[in-house]
């Protein structure tokens, strides 16, 4: 059987413009694709690991449980496109083009402008008398439309419902030489797992793919467990805070800080500690992709959440096919 027919259809959006990528490699990350195959090539390739920032997309994502649109930043080397099914990628080029008309934030004024040829940034430390001609705005307010907090961004109505089908099956996409198998349901996952025991989770990729760039890992199966809503539920009882294990690590934050500002001081310490931890950890985009479920079998050698976790006496709670879970 050839490969396009054991593949399903990678459907998302760049820009607000429908792609359709029916011979989808996992092995093929999200800046590759938008520079060499759609040839968008405002997103850079910097580091390749994540760190500088210049292959910065923005990602949306609709939630069909509490029917909320989000848009969070991420950095597009390290994400495969496999992962984008359903969801909107905005680059740079999405926000104004030459072609059309640029955003503000695209044309923002500098003192460069001012007919001299001369920047701020060139200005002597000791020569005070010229800051007061320094031109620190990034942009014109006056050029914006007043925002209105009830309206969401644009976002793409087909994806709506495409997350809201009730279809549940299994999504395939196969390459040269791996598969990327994205189960919808928590058995489903949890019978892939003993089916392909070696076979890595993947969710934000922040850490299998380091390997898979950098020292040429590869794996005959991938397996995406993002799709599984019981991996993104947070219960908060008495007893404590239960979080999801395929919660990315900003979300994570959200919780804690809307936890802590309701309950009472005494309450919230082992939170606070973790809120602390986390504004150490990498960059907004890497925290914005890091599942907490990821980080903490990771085991990272450096800025690790696992031994605040295990001074903290917080439960490891692990399921298996037999319906049994272990703590």
């Amino acid at each position: 059987m050839s490969r396009a027919k054991e593949s399903d259809e990678l459907v998302f959006f760049v820009n607000g413009k429908k792609v359709i990528e029916r011979n989808a490699d996992p092995e093929v990350n999200l800046l590759f694709y938008l520079r060499k195959v759609i040839r968008l090539t405002g997103t850079k390739y910097g580091c390749g690991g994540g760190g500088c920032g210049a292959c910065t997309v923005m990602v949306s994502r609709y939630d069909p449980v509490f029917k909320k649109i989000s848009h969070f930043s991420i950095a597009a080397c390290l994400v495969p496109i496999c992962s984008l099914h359903g969801a909107a990628v905005t680059t740079v080029e999405g926000i104004g083009s030459t072609k059309t008309r640029i955003h503000p934030v695209q044309s923002s004024s500098c003192c460069r402008m001012n007919g001299n040829g001369k920047c701020c940034l060139d200005e002597e430390e000791n020569e005070p008398a010229k800051k007061t001609s320094i031109y620190t705005k990034l942009y014109e307010k006056e050029e914006f439309q007043p925002l209105d907090p009830t309206q969401e961004l644009i976002f793409p109505p087909e994806l709506m419902r495409m997350a809201e089908d009730p279809q549940k099956r299994a999504l395939t996409f196969c390459g040269e030489r791996t598969t990327w198998i994205a189960p919808g349901t928590l058995k489903d996952l949890l019978d892939l797992k003993m089916k392909y025991p070696s076979a890595p989770l993947m969710m934000g990729n922040t850490s299998l793919g380091l390997d898979m760039k950098f020292k040429e890992v590869s794996y005959p199966i991938i397996i995406s467990p993002a799709r599984v809503l019981e991996l993104h539920i947070v219960t908060n009882t008495k007893e404590g805070l239960t979080l999801g294990a395929g919660l990315s690590l900003t979300q994570v934050k959200d919780v804690l800080e809307d936890v802590v500002s309701r309950l009472p001081e005494e309450r919230t310490q082992k939170y606070r500690a973790l809120l602390k931890h986390l504004k150490t950890l990498a960059g907004q985009q890497i925290r914005n992709m890091a599942s907490l479920g990821g980080h903490i079998i990771s085991r990272l050698p450096t800025s690790d959440l696992n031994p605040i976790l295990g001074v903290g006496n917080c439960i490891l709670n692990v399921a298996s096919t037999d319906s049994t879970s272990y703590s």
